[in-house]
């Protein structure tokens, strides 16, 4: 009989992970702005490298910061390497 919490021990959880980064990178999306940088989002996105993404066509980054469905789906490319510049 195989222990499915063993089995699945080895399989990236993009849950978990977005989670994480989340909380590490703006206190689970209670800071997305960053003053130093151009970082944006729950998930501090580099504003200046992801811009000219289709997906944020005609987008600003006040309106990136402000639509957690559209960051999700930004992260959710990055994580399957559809996001330029950012391996999957």
């Amino acid at each position: 009989m195989v222990d499915n919490d063993k089995k699945d021990k080895g399989k990236f959880n993009a849950e978990a992970f977005k989670h994480a980064l989340g909380m590490v990178e703006s206190s689970g999306g209670k800071n997305l702005d960053n003053k130093t940088s151009s970082a944006a989002g729950k998930y501090h996105f580099l504003w200046n490298l992801i811009k000219k993404e289709p997906k944020l066509k005609g987008v600003t980054k006040r309106q990136f910061m402000n639509n957690p469905d559209l960051q999700e789906g930004i992260m959710d490319d990055a994580l399957n390497g559809g996001l330029e510049g950012y391996p999957g």
